[in-house]
């Protein structure tokens, strides 16, 4: 995946996806970041390209999201994402989000 922080800071990634959250405008898909060896939750609006690897999860579906649930237990909301407003409201500051955290 190729992706751009809000800060303008374009990556690649291989991340191994666990949920998808739904915000109030805003999506975020929460996986395991290969790069940086962590959980990361990233705005689908911030994703520039996606490609499958045509590979099997390096662990089971069921261990893969239980490992999610406990980091994001332990530490709180994941990192990288912005979960407050699509890129345009934050810059003016506009935001209030409610979520529903769906694993897929």
């Amino acid at each position: 995946m190729r992706y751009t922080s809000l800060a303008g800071i374009e990556t690649d990634r291989v991340i191994w996806p666990v949920a998808l959250a739904f915000f109030e405008g805003v999506q975020l898909v929460a996986a395991w970041c290969e790069l940086r060896s962590d959980f990361r939750h990233f705005r689908v609006d911030c994703v520039a390209s996606l490609e499958t690897l045509g590979i099997p999860y390096p662990r089971t579906r069921r261990d893969h999201a239980r490992q999610w649930e406990q980091a994001r237990a332990s530490e709180g909301r994941g990192r990288d994402a912005d979960y407050s407003a699509p890129p345009a409201q934050i810059r003016t500051g506009a935001a209030n989000a409610s979520n529903v955290v769906r694993n897929i």
